[in-house]
């Protein structure tokens, strides 16, 4: 195939061959813009020929019980202008707007870990965190021995007579994932029903169908994403059983203790099943999502080049299969 000299020829091919696939740009706007600034903005975005406009609030926007009612007042905005310039929009999940949605049934939950130090030859009764617990262990640091204290518990109470040795008691529970005290409004990320009912209502609010600027669904920064990248869910067990066919709920202590031969090899199995766990869940929502309804999904990963299985990407190489457009 010949190229072509001519720059003015380029630069059209460019601007309307491939539409779906032509030049996006990133808006930064605070709540509050004027009606003005938009325009200008539009405006020169489609003189230099962009095609999408992906809209983000500014950084210092402030979160108040009225939110969504002002977002929605926002989006309208930018939605009008960008279709009076030609231009189309994308849905952008932000913080601030999934605070404002998030439904605490769907909330991100987190994988929390609580010890208790037992004296040797003691009859131990302690009562348990009320949460859903994943696995309850005593875990002997000093011979990399465990005990799996399932059948000790009753009504949350466990009752167990400690053998010689330096033993620890370790409780694995799901809880609400917090930060300074309060909790984190955001989607489970595990989960593609819980982040899908995200999209819906986020999308409805945003004018839904009946708002033809919007052409795509955009997403900055996929991972984990709680504080300390603690993502779990309660069904991980099953999840993990299924997956390679024994209960994962002894071996918990390997995500963060070096139990001898195999630590490491079960350790991976943990993270490929969350990592799964992250690609069936937000990965897939936001593609299926799109798909359905007829919008370009456009899905920034973290750390696209990781193909490891790590606590904050996940398998990033296998996440492409939901990430590409």
């Amino acid at each position: 195939m010949r190229k072509s000299k001519d720059f003015k020829a380029t630069k059209m091919a460019f601007m309307y061959k491939y539409r779906t696939n032509a030049l996006y740009i990133h808006l930064h706007l605070p709540i509050d813009v004027d009606e003005d600034t938009v325009n200008g903005f539009m405006a020169r975005f489609a003189r230099r020929g962009f095609y999408l406009v992906i809209p983000s609030l500014s950084t210092d926007t402030v979160y108040t019980e009225d939110f969504a009612e002002r977002y929605a007042a926002w989006f309208a905005l930018l939605s009008r202008s960008a279709q009076e310039h030609g231009l189309k929009i994308a849905l952008h999940p932000q913080r601030p707007i999934e605070r404002a949605l998030c439904n605490p049934d769907d909330r991100t939950e987190v994988l929390s870990r609580r010890e208790y130090y037992a004296e040797q030859r003691e009859h131990l009764k302690l009562t348990l965190l009320d949460k859903p617990t994943l696995s309850v262990i005593a875990y002997d640091e000093e011979y990399n021995q465990i005990i799996d204290l399932r059948e000790h518990v009753k009504d949350n109470v466990l009752e167990f007579d400690v053998p010689d040795g330096n033993w620890i008691i370790e409780q694995y529970v799901c809880t609400d994932a917090e930060q300074d005290g309060t909790k984190h409004d955001t989607h489970n990320r595990l989960s593609r029903t819980a982040f899908i009912s995200y999209l819906d209502r986020l999308y409805v609010l945003c004018g839904g169908v009946q708002n033809t600027a919007i052409g795509a669904v955009y997403y900055h920064n996929l991972c984990f994403d709680s504080p300390n990248r603690r993502n779990w869910t309660r069904d991980f067990n099953r999840i993990f059983e299924e997956k390679y066919g024994f209960d994962p709920s002894k071996y918990y202590p390997v995500l963060f203790h070096n139990l001898g031969e195999g630590t490491d090899h079960v350790r991976a199995m943990f993270m490929q099943c969350r990592a799964e766990l992250l690609q069936g869940g937000i990965a897939r929502a936001l593609r299926d999502f799109a798909h359905a309804q007829g919008l370009q999904p456009i899905i920034v990963q973290a750390e696209p080049k990781a193909p490891a299985c790590s606590w904050i990407t996940g398998d990033a190489l296998a996440n492409q299969r939901y990430c590409a457009v």
